[in-house]
Order: C-alpha cells, then sequence, then structure tokens
C-alpha cells in the first residue's frame, strides 16, 4: 500500500490529500459483483477504494482510482470507475469515468459513462456521454469540444 490513513477508528477513515492509496494489481476483487467489474473493469495499475471504506478529503492520481467504498472530497485522476456500491459526495474530474453507484456534485470528463442504476446529482460537463436505461442523472449535461478538457 501507498501512503497512508491519517486516522482509522469505527471503520471510517481519513485521507490526507498529499497521500494516495494504493494497492498490488494482482489482488483479487471479492465482494465486487460482475456488474461492478463491466465496462472499464479494474486497471491493471491504479488506486482502489474497497467497499467499506470511508474517505474524508480530497483524492488526486495521476492514474486510474476505482471506488467501491465512499469519499466525501473531490477526486480527480486519469479514468474513474464508481462501482455500484461506490459513493461520491463532491466533484469528479477525469478523462474517462464510468458511474454505476452514486454522485452527488458536478462531473467534468471527455467520456463519461452512466450504466443503469447509477445517480449523479450535479451538473455533467462532457464531450461524450452514454447512458444506459435506469441511469438517473439530475442537472445540466452541456456538451462541450475536445479543446475544452485538453487546454
Amino acid at each position: 500500500m501507498v501512503g497512508f490513513i491519517s486516522r482509522l477508528s469505527g471503520g471510517k477513515a481519513a485521507l490526507q490529500t498529499e497521500h494516495q492509496i494504493a494497492g498490488p494489481a494482482d489482488v483479487p476483487l471479492s465482494g465486487v459483483t460482475e456488474a461492478n467489474q463491466a465496462g472499464a473493469g479494474r486497471a491493471k495499475s491504479g488506486s482502489f477504494i474497497s467497499n467499506g471504506l470511508d474517505v474524508v478529503g480530497n483524492i488526486e492520481s495521476k492514474g486510474d482510482i476505482e471506488i467501491c467504498g465512499r469519499v466525501t472530497g473531490d477526486v480527480t485522476g486519469r479514468g474513474i470507475l464508481l462501482a455500484a456500491t461506490g459513493i461520491v459526495e463532491g466533484s469528479i474530474i477525469a478523462d474517462t469515468i464510468d458511474v454505476l453507484g452514486h454522485v452527488n456534485g458536478p462531473i467534468t470528463a471527455i467520456t463519461v459513462t452512466l450504466r443503469a442504476d447509477s445517480r449523479v446529482t450535479g451538473k455533467i460537463t462532457h464531450h461524450e456521454i452514454i447512458a444506459d436505461n435506469d441511469a438517473v442523472a439530475e442537472g445540466l449535461k452541456p456538451w462541450q469540444p475536445l479543446q475544452f478538457f485538453t487546454g
């Protein structure tokens, strides 16, 4: 594991913003349903927030992030997979975002995929958005050209 958890009490953790939680790529995803693994799937390398872990604070990664637990704070990464058990209370910024869980905050990404039973409450700024039946998105969904994301 890279980085450290600054507080662990009663099943809740506070992650200092200058650190990240990362696990080895060969750790099995026990407890993650096949539906969570559909779509983007777990990256070969990257950060993983497991089901049952509550992170309080912002998370920044230059790689991919898979979130199966709860994050209260902003999340920034290259690619983000929010599993069906995942919840983010804050903004998400990435190149690609695959949402199976719940987001309460704005999303900014080139490509956003909203899977069945996902729920987003907040503005979704995107170049491409894909939404399955039964996905719920409450808020504006403004399209932007690629130049908006690349500078």
